[in-house]
């Protein structure tokens, strides 16, 4: 019999995705668990498997990355108190960071370089700063590339032949193509259905695809700036911007929101 891994894809900074994540751990039997953080997250967090005090785990992890704000958390949050003791219930567990240190700091960047473009719309009514944005999305897109291939051999090296669970992005296709590759049973699960992608998430899924275009570029940077303004910072936290956002524009998925959650909660 070949050996089986399950991909949970959860969307990144979607809190409820995570904690559905969690939800299926408890109820699934795995020999090694692969979680979408960053590499250097490897001692911290095999420290809080061990039983070390959350927050003790948190501190380290800002040490770590002292270039974060404290907004990692809200969506690691529930994946990373699951672990906390987890070797302790389940022995024989191996866990494993799998992410690339690297693209996570570019990553950070970009994302703020996103931020500071976004003040200026509001403040100005113009998209400017474009070049230095424009030459961050490429090199993250670069290295996340590259990456990825560093990422899947990874996983193939420490899984062993063994049963597992690995926590994805989106990315987790690539994972999953590459584990196949490999001769392992691979299901991909999407956790938080129906995900609809935001503005910018559509530029980065986009730009490998064609040459980045100005004007495509303007209009969704717009439009996510409208998202961020609109609803991130006027909601209780990111979910419920997400679910109100999607409830307004995306009315051809209303009846599925409807039956998994409600657009206020």
């Amino acid at each position: 019999m070949r050996p089986e891994v399950k991909i949970l894809v959860t969307p990144s900074h979607i809190k409820a995705a995570t904690s559905q994540a969690v939800k299926l751990l408890k109820s699934l039997d795995y020999e090694v668990l692969f979680l979408n953080f960053p590499k250097d997250w490897q001692d911290a967090v095999q420290e809080l498997a061990e039983g070390a005090p959350y927050d003790r785990v948190k501190e380290m992890i800002q040490e770590l990355t002292p270039d974060l704000t404290t907004s990692w958390e809200y969506a690691a949050e529930p994946l990373l108190k699951f672990l906390r003791g987890v070797v302790l219930r389940q022995p024989k567990l191996r866990v494993y960071c799998y992410k690339d240190p690297e693209v996570n700091r570019i990553r950070t960047r970009f994302s703020e370089e996103t931020t500071m473009l976004i003040f200026r719309y509001f403040s100005t009514g113009r998209m400017k700063g474009l070049g230095e944005w424009e030459r961050l999305l490429n090199s993250y897109l670069e290295s996340n590339s590259k990456a990825l291939e560093e990422e899947v051999t990874f996983v193939i090296e420490k899984i062993k032949r063994e049963s597992g669970i690995c926590i994805a992005g989106f990315d987790g296709k690539y994972i999953k193509k590459g584990l196949q590759e490999a001769g392992y049973d691979v299901e991909l699960q999407y956790l938080h259905v129906p995900y609809h992608f935001t503005p910018v998430e559509v530029l980065m899924r986009e730009a490998p695809r064609s040459t980045i275009f100005s004007e495509r570029m303007v209009e969704l940077l717009q439009h996510h700036a409208h998202f961020i303004g609109d609803y991130v910072l006027t909601a209780e936290n990111y979910d419920q911007a997400h679910r109100k956002w999607m409830w307004n524009t995306a009315p051809w998925l209303r009846r599925m929101i409807t039956r998994t959650r409600h657009p206020s909660h």
